[in-house]
């Protein structure tokens, strides 16, 4: 069994297959938006919100505001960033709509591929392959709607790429991009800021500074201030909405199956205890693992925490793990740990078809296995990493910004 298994690697673990495989993908994607547009798109949102921005109207109109209440109610739908990323989208709102819709998909599948490269870059076994095969296979339905979570993490790769290196500016310059683009991102900033606090937080501090004044390069100051203001409204009015409702591939989600639900206090305090438990263990890992791998598991820390206590998680979103499953997968079968690499390989499957499984369990509820498997590799992550780092029996070409050979 084993001697197949290290054949079947051998035979995949090709990178000009791995290429391939990604310019298929973008073709094939490229199709189908062209087939079905408009449909499954989520870009109009961010279309529309770009168009709004220069025409000075509100980029929130799906909050609205009861006056009996006094509170902001979100609907559900619409645009949910700052004003940042409208600005950065205007560019391809240039462009016929169908042919903005493509190149956008096009090149934040292209940024993935190449930033996935750069990351694994370090390490001296061939990894892009397994990692193709692992991240395409969940990238599916996110490149298929257009969603920004494929270009955040491609911009969380190329700057954690940076990190490796120890390039501080380049990695705080690529953070405060990615941050702009879609706000969630401020989870792996913050944990970067504070574990390379001396070279990164005050570039990290400076960036921010330059990322929320840029608006006011393009508006009025009060048109900007009011959009920040509706901004707060919307990000308070959208968690509500995301715990009223147990459909949603969070922690929160998978614990409303069974009838338990929280409230906005209870929640802010879980995911404050949550945040300094993720800030340890990245702290234990950044302490004792010299390797380039720390930041693969500064990632991951990252990546388990938004999507386990983000009351507004959705299936797609843990395409975020398909790298990082690959990675594990084949560090454990590397020390002949064939159990522990078809665990996590299971783990992949159960985020893969997350949607299906959830409703063939628990029929009218849609999105709570994909969380459950994350919770368990997130089990998983940190018990490795108190157990004695990451990838230390793999060689390395480069170390802490130094090219080595280990």
């Amino acid at each position: 069994m084993k001697e197949i298994l290290h054949k079947a690697v051998k035979l995949i673990n090709n990178d000009t297959v791995a290429w391939i495989a990604w310019v298929v993908f973008t073709g094939v994607i490229a199709l189908v938006v062209f087939v079905t547009f408009p449909k499954h798109s989520v870009l109009h949102s961010y279309w529309d919100a770009s168009q709004n921005w220069w025409q000075s109207k509100d980029l929130y109109p799906h909050l609205v505001w009861y006056h009996n209440l006094k509170v902001y109610v979100f609907g559900g739908m619409g645009y949910l960033y700052m004003p940042q990323s409208a600005i950065l989208f205007t560019p391809f709102t240039w462009l016929p709509r169908l042919s903005g819709e493509i190149i956008f998909r096009v090149i934040s599948i292209a940024a993935l591929a190449f930033s996935l490269r750069e990351f694994l870059k370090p390490f001296q076994i061939k990894l892009f392959p397994m990692a193709t095969l692992f991240t395409l296979a969940l990238l599916a339905s996110s490149a298929r709607n257009g969603q920004m979570n494929v270009l955040m993490v491609a911009l969380m790769f190329f700057s954690l790429a940076q990190l490796q290196k120890e390039h501080w500016t380049k990695a705080a310059i690529l953070l405060m991009l990615c941050f702009a683009f879609k706000t969630t991102s401020i989870v792996l900033v913050l944990l970067v800021a504070a574990l390379y606090f001396k070279p990164m937080a005050w570039r990290l501090f400076l960036g921010g500074l330059i990322v929320f004044a840029f608006p006011f390069l393009t508006q009025k100051p009060d048109y900007v201030i009011s959009q920040y203001f509706q901004y707060h409204y919307l990000l308070q009015s959208a968690t509500a909405f995301g715990l009223s409702r147990t459909n949603w591939a969070s922690i929160f989600g998978l614990i409303g199956q069974f009838g338990v639900h929280f409230n906005m206090t209870f929640l802010t305090i879980i995911r404050g205890i949550m945040a300094l438990v993720t800030l340890w263990v990245a702290w234990v890992n950044h302490r004792r693992n010299e390797t380039p791998g720390r930041e693969w598991i500064l990632y991951t820390l990252a990546a388990l925490y938004l999507l386990l206590m983000n009351p507004d998680s959705e299936n797609t979103d843990y395409m975020m793990l398909g790298p990082v499953l690959a990675v594990f997968v084949l560090n454990a079968f590397q020390q002949s740990r064939i159990v522990e690499s078809c665990v996590m390989g299971f783990l992949w499957l159960g985020m893969v078809n997350g949607y299906n499984m959830s409703v063939l369990l628990h029929p009218h509820h849609k999105s709570w296995f994909a969380p459950l498997m994350g919770l368990i590799f997130t089990i998983y992550v940190v018990t490795y990493c108190f157990r004695g780092g990451f990838m230390r029996n793999l060689n390395y070409t480069e170390s802490r910004g130094k090219a080595t050979t280990t």
